[in-house]
């Protein structure tokens, strides 16, 4: 059984991941992830991102046309083997667009993420995004 501190701070990865992208804190951002993170981007076309400053790039770029997002998150299902976790976490983003003026979409689907704990912290090590 997955120990209760574990637990939360794995929780509390995804839950910072949301918060800095619909706060556009990349700082904080920065914080959930590895230096050499790969994050994958399906649904009408797939999108292989490698490394941080190529992936807090892309979020930057993509959060920029909005006025706001907003993800909700689900309580994350989390498989721990000693160091490393496999998380899927279901989300919905609510988005509006800068241009054209109030453009609205939403997105529906789930993050599988790996994780490694370093220390004491939990580091997202690879991101899949699956948009149904």
């Amino acid at each position: 059984m997955m120990d209760t501190e574990d637990k939360f701070l794995i929780t509390e990865v995804m839950a910072k991941y949301a918060a800095a992208i619909d706060g556009k804190d990349f700082e904080l951002f920065s914080t959930c992830f590895q230096q050499n993170v790969e994050v994958l981007r399906n649904g009408d076309n797939t999108t292989a991102i490698k490394g941080l400053d190529d992936w807090i790039s892309y979020v930057k770029e993509s959060v920029g046309k909005c006025k706001f997002t907003h993800h909700l998150l689900s309580i994350p299902l989390i498989k721990k083997d000693g160091q490393l976790a496999k998380v899927r976490t279901n989300f919905k983003l609510f988005t509006r667009y800068i241009e054209p003026e109030g453009e609205i979409a939403d997105f529906f689907g789930f993050y599988e993420t790996k994780m490694i704990k370093e220390i004491d912290q939990w580091k997202i090590t690879q991101h899949n995004l699956n948009f149904f």
